[in-house]
């Protein structure tokens, strides 16, 4: 992003003391003007996002190739799903985020709609269609101004799709090598779980043990 003298542009100079969007600091400061460069990778995003409406009504044929093996049962995800959306309303609801806890529910939504056929195009083509272009576009859309809401959106819309995908991959794979599906259900679990705090973990020790990481 650059500003109207074609340097850097500073985002600190538009923003309150909570990181929110001033519009009076924004008109005295200068528009955001973006390269021609960042324009074309924007215009192709949406041109992909066009590609899988085309693709939705595949995504009942491609469900049923892997009926016949054994499955973990439904309630066992109707309890995680449960579990992580506790989690994400809390997390939300409780630390300044200066977010709506329905961006969880966002994430959901996006995934239910969208897993599928970006998944026949990822099947198909090799080809991933990331959404989170399209998550902060809608983010920005519902929360104007607020830069932190629009990445927990980015968050929500974009993980939440790409790791169903990941773990539906796991999954198949598991197939592949004969892996029963009940124990790649809690390998992934374990790992999740564990991962989740060791990454939190990491950035906490980094942002406060590690002087000037954020310049």
């Amino acid at each position: 992003m650059f500003n109207h003298f074609a340097t850097r542009y500073n985002v600190s100079q538009i923003l309150d003391d909570r990181g929110l969007l001033d519009e009076s600091k924004y008109l005295s400061y200068s528009p955001v003007y973006l390269a021609a460069s960042s324009l074309t990778f924007y215009f192709f995003f949406f041109a992909v996002y066009a590609i899988i409406g085309r693709t939705l009504q595949k995504g009942s044929g491609a469900c049923r190739l892997m009926a016949v093996y054994d499955e973990v049962p439904e309630w066992w995800y109707a309890i995680l799903n449960v579990v992580a959306i506790v989690l994400g309303v809390a997390a939300v609801a409780s630390w300044p985020t200066f977010t709506n806890v329905g961006v969880v529910f966002f994430g959901i939504a996006l995934a239910l709609v969208l897993v599928i056929p970006t998944g026949i195009i990822e099947a198909t083509t090799g080809f991933s269609v990331e959404l989170n272009v399209l998550a902060e576009f809608i983010g920005d859309a519902w929360n104007p101004g607020n830069a932190l809401a629009m990445n927990f959106f980015k968050c929500y819309g974009y993980v939440t799709t790409a790791h169903a995908l990941a773990f539906a991959n796991d999954l198949k794979l598991a197939h592949y090598v004969k892996v029963p599906p009940h124990q790649t259900f809690w390998i992934q679990v374990v790992t999740v779980v564990v991962s989740a705090f060791l990454c939190t973990g990491v950035v906490n020790f980094q942002i406060t043990h590690i002087p000037g990481i954020c310049q």
